[in-house]
């Protein structure tokens, strides 16, 4: 027991598991109050449980197909290439690259939110769209620039931030929760719901950048995943504990009208918390929770394009990378400004459904069974619980399918 305990606790474990968390704890805790604002606390719990559970599953898939990689520079592009073949690889590119950046676009349109609401707070200045895109995106973009070690430093401070933020804000927000608000509860149109919550627990693309930072210790990836995933339900359920107890859904800056304006969470509640510190600790909550997003996806996509093109993550090499994650995604965010909750409703439900459903299955199924791979992570129910995950990733399909039809 104490030499479990050890090997959680270790730096590179915690470290490792921020990144998980900081992945998850974005753009989809500021939006889930707001889009399942309809539904009230209890169902959108019993949802998030539920999609915490699929994702959690899926990514101990990636995890074992991770590992049976030997080379130490593979991500899904070479995995996807050697488990199912020329049309795997093509179909996971274009899925990959379309989640990347879908994602980037999400946290850098919020953040330049954020970033224009922090100038207004500390020097009553307010900042452009444009402006306010590109100052985020330089000062945190240049940061994948310096590799994997400093980021993952640099976005374990910022998770310590984020959680002294969200501990103190929670703590002080509690005491505003009213019962009767977070009594409602409705069923109708959950399935609208299911991508951006599914979006929520979105790690599994930077699995295989775990791995590696990981030196492929399968105990250890465990353990990460684990903690990762699990820390961030914890922070989900708190969170719209308060801001479903806080914010009424109905009425002026309610969750229903910050849904139909693509606000995120915090702007509704800097109106109704009962005390002004929570509104300024709802920002800082809401800028460490997306740009640890954008760090972790960040790196994902930039070690995808890296085994995409076979460049050096050296020098020139390591330049270019950066400027194709950072520059794409600020035009797009300049382009069509407010697509916060857009664009994660489309990476949850096209995305996710398939590249972090589907293509696992797959992959794991081929591995396993095709083969022959031993496996050193290895999740238990044999072809029961794959063929169980292949029909859930359906679903959410037909979810988004339903969502754009009715």
């Amino acid at each position: 027991m104490k030499a479990v305990l050890s090997r959680f606790f270790s730096y590179k474990v915690l470290s490792a598991g921020f990144l998980v968390a900081g992945a998850c704890i974005g753009g989809g805790i500021l939006g889930v109050p707001v889009e399942a604002g309809s539904l009230g606390f209890y169902p959108s719990a019993i949802m998030l449980l539920m999609s915490w559970l699929f994702m959690t599953l899926t990514a101990f898939l990636y995890g074992e197909a991770a590992l049976w990689m030997k080379d130490d520079n593979a991500h899904l592009v070479s995995i996807a290439k050697h488990l199912l073949g020329r049309w795997g690889e093509w179909i996971t590119v274009i899925l990959y690259i379309f989640m990347g950046y879908a994602s980037l676009v999400a946290y850098n349109s919020g953040g330049s939110q954020l970033i224009d609401h922090l100038f207004q707070g500390a020097f009553s200045v307010s900042l452009t769209p444009i402006v306010s895109s590109i100052l985020y995106a330089v000062v945190f973009g240049s940061v994948f620039y310096f590799g994997a070690k400093i980021l993952g430093a640099i976005n374990t401070l910022l998770m310590v931030g984020l959680i002294v933020s969200y501990v103190m804000m929670t703590a002080m927000g509690i005491e505003g929760v009213k019962s009767e608000l977070l009594s409602r509860s409705s069923w109708t149109g959950f399935y609208a719901v299911v991508p951006l919550m599914i979006t929520s627990f979105s790690f599994q693309m930077i699995v295989p950048s775990i791995a590696l930072y990981l030196d492929k210790d399968a105990k250890d990836l465990k353990y990460t995943l684990i903690f990762g995933a699990t820390l961030a339900l914890i922070f989900y359920l708190l969170w719209i504990f308060v801001v479903m107890g806080t914010v009424p859904n109905e009425g002026k800056s309610g969750l229903k009208e910050a849904l139909e304006n693509g606000q995120v969470a915090t702007v509704s509640l800097r109106l109704y918390a009962h005390r002004n510190i929570i509104a300024v600790l709802g920002e800082w909550f809401a800028f460490f929770a997306i740009t640890t997003s954008y760090l972790g996806i960040g790196l994902g996509l930039f070690d995808f394009l890296a085994d995409l093109f076979r460049v050096e993550k050296k020098g020139l090499g390591k330049f270019i990378l950066g400027l194709l994650v950072v520059l794409p995604t600020l035009y797009i965010t300049m382009a069509y400004p407010n697509t916060f909750l857009d664009a994660l409703d489309i990476t949850g439900g096209l995305g996710d459904s398939i590249l972090n459903g589907i293509i696992p299955v797959l992959m794991v199924w081929m591995g396993r069974y095709v083969i022959g791979y031993k496996s050193e992570l290895k999740l238990m129910g044999g072809k029961t619980i794959l063929s169980a995950l292949f029909i859930c990733s359906l679903l959410i399909i037909t979810s988004q399918i339903l969502k754009w039809v009715l």
